[in-house]
């Protein structure tokens, strides 16, 4: 009995869909890590990513109204920053869902999460511009004539303190509003990619035991 070769192009595509079930980054895929490419795992890691996003969410919008004082925003210019992860996402959402059927989807996944790292890491850029608030906290007051001279100027006082909101408002609020676009970008490939790509690797009958932790 014969067997007939399979052909080149199958050998190919084959070699290729072992390759992406693959664990590692790049041509870096030892033996030793691919007992981690199990849908178990890459559950624990879904959730704990998750979890993560999910904290940075709560974070930012308890942290808010903290903003809007040390920095002088307005209610408006604090909902603008706020959607900013809602406009990234409805940007990108039907590219991602339409090209996530095509490409390799845990980099798409990764590439995500690289995204949000990225946007947590600017959240913090204008603590180092601009230090903490210190014009926030009780201070002692020395009552000498000379202070009192100052502090009945209010005039002066409200010019010194209006220049500089005026001066730090601006590029903060851009860099939070960038933080926040780029947050939408993440966790929209989280979404609506890392689901489904969980779904596609079980079991149908073991898929609802997976969603439900």
């Amino acid at each position: 009995m014969k067997f007939s070769s399979v052909p080149t192009e199958e050998q190919d595509v084959v070699r290729k869909n072992e390759e992406d079930y693959m664990c590692g980054i790049g041509r870096f895929k030892p033996k030793w890590m691919q007992k981690f490419a199990d849908p178990k795992v890459y559950l624990i890691i879904f959730c704990t990513v998750g979890v993560l996003e999910g904290a940075y969410f709560t974070y930012f919008v308890g942290v808010l109204t903290t903003l809007e004082k040390r920095f002088g925003f307005e209610s408006q210019l604090s909902g603008i920053i706020f959607i900013a992860d809602n406009i990234s996402a409805t940007l990108i959402s039907f590219l991602v869902g339409y090209y996530g059927q095509k490409w390799h989807k845990p980099r798409i996944i990764a590439f995500g999460m690289v995204m949000v790292s990225i946007s947590c890491v600017i959240c913090t850029i204008p603590y180092f511009m601009y230090g903490p608030a210190l014009h926030l906290l009780v201070r002692e007051i020395d009552l000498s004539d000379k202070n009192k001279q100052e502090f009945c100027d209010s005039k002066v006082q409200e010019e010194n303190c209006e220049s500089t909101v005026d001066s730090t408002r601006i590029p903060v609020a851009t860099i939070l509003f960038l933080a926040n676009f780029l947050w939408g970008f993440g966790y929209t490939a989280y979404y609506t990619v890392g689901a489904p790509y969980l779904d596609d690797n079980v079991k149908k009958k073991n898929a609802p035991m997976y969603f439900s932790r």
